[in-house]
């Protein structure tokens, strides 16, 4: 669980480090011009809508508590999920937004609607075809509420100036509340984590 939230917690500081080197250079001219180079790093600067749909394979084994014992109701299952994510793109690198989604855990017949803040890193500079990291962190709504994040790597290919389709591998974790206040084995509830792959349209 920790080496997630660092994971998640670099690709959030490199990010912000992207968008702060965007910067324009030494001011000229009274400001009305930028360089070539700076304008090239913008071309994708604006809003963006994100439309996902994912599956994640269940891969933890916390569907026992401590002593052993089977938890009822405890989601440990497979999960399908659609989502939509808007927000701006700052850069060509840097995009940071907000998203909902609704999440149906298959087996145990349970939806929710998972909420967070998502960023994005292109670590290419405007190519037809892109690698990315995401990230996001948010919360769940629902009767299996929690915290919920994701880290996420994939491929973008671009269609149209202002469009694009993604293929990516998501792994993400869903845990109760006590389980992320506490951060001690005696506290975890439940904590269920999936891999999974997910297919992406950008507008």
């Amino acid at each position: 669980m920790k080496k997630a939230l660092f994971f998640m917690i670099f690709i959030f500081a490199t990010a912000i480090y992207g968008y702060a080197q965007e910067a324009p250079a030494a001011e000229q001219n009274d400001d009305k011009t930028l360089d070539s180079r700076h304008q090239n790093r913008r071309t994708m600067r604006g809003y963006k809508a994100f439309y996902d749909v994912e599956y994640g394979f269940d891969i933890d084994d916390e569907e026992k508590d401590w002593e052993g014992g089977y938890i009822p109701g405890y989601p440990h299952c497979n999960n399908f999920m659609i989502s939509t994510t808007q927000g701006y793109q700052f850069n060509n690198f840097f995009f940071l937004g907000g998203g909902l989604g609704l999440l149906r855990y298959i087996d145990g017949k349970k939806t929710m609607m998972p909420i967070f803040a998502e960023t994005s890193i292109n670590l290419l500079n405007n190519k037809r075809v892109m690698p990315f990291l995401q990230a996001r962190l948010g919360t769940v709504v629902g009767e299996w509420g929690g915290v919920y994040y994701s880290a996420i790597c994939g491929v973008r290919l671009k269609v149209a100036q202002r469009h694009a389709v993604s293929l990516s591998l998501i792994m993400s974790d869903h845990f109760d509340v006590e389980s992320f206040i506490n951060d001690q084995d005696d506290g975890i509830s439940w904590f269920a984590r999936s891999l999974g792959i997910k297919l992406g349209f950008e507008f």
